[in-house]
């Protein structure tokens, strides 16, 4: 809730906020300020059931002593196919090496569709259009001669 500070999460739901409290006891306007906080934890608060056709993460924090925390982690693909669309796809693009290993593993263990696979996206010849799009952070990495790693992939909902 904007203008509040969330410090801890008792319950989660689409009747409550994430500090536990009734959204009909609260000033609520849905305007997503909660995701800033949590936004994974939030994300099947904002979104219905079939309701997103991609999902991309970029340059997320490689959580190097914690995978379970990892934003490809079994746990957060469960949140995203809860609204994800059936033919919807997953996008990373990452400098860590770590995480671009790590969601392959879980692609792999999990038997999850590569759409797309690149290593090292800038040694290509062409991109598609929305691969062409750089974040802030992509821009500083790229700048200190780091690599730049992508995959899409599809949770097989189909297949569920």
């Amino acid at each position: 809730i904007s203008g509040q500070n969330v410090l801890e999460c008792e319950r989660r739901g689409k009747s409550h906020t994430a500090s536990g409290m009734l959204l009909a006891d609260t000033n609520c306007i849905s305007c997503g300020q909660c995701s800033l906080i949590c936004p994974m934890s939030a994300i099947t608060e904002h979104f219905d059931k079939d309701e997103v056709s991609e999902i991309w993460i970029t340059f997320p924090d490689p959580q190097p002593q914690k995978p379970k925390k990892r934003m490809t982690a079994p746990v957060f693909l469960d949140r995203y196919r809860q609204i994800l669309q059936d033919e919807g796809s997953i996008h990373l693009k990452t400098d860590s090496e770590l995480m671009y290993n790590f969601t392959l593993e879980v692609i792999n263990e999990q038997q999850l569709t590569i759409l797309e696979n690149i290593d090292n996206l800038y040694a290509l010849d062409y991109l598609a259009d929305n691969l062409k799009i750089k974040t802030y952070y992509e821009n500083m990495w790229l700048a200190q001669g780091a690599t730049i790693r992508y995959i899409n992939f599809s949770l097989n909902k189909k297949q569920l």
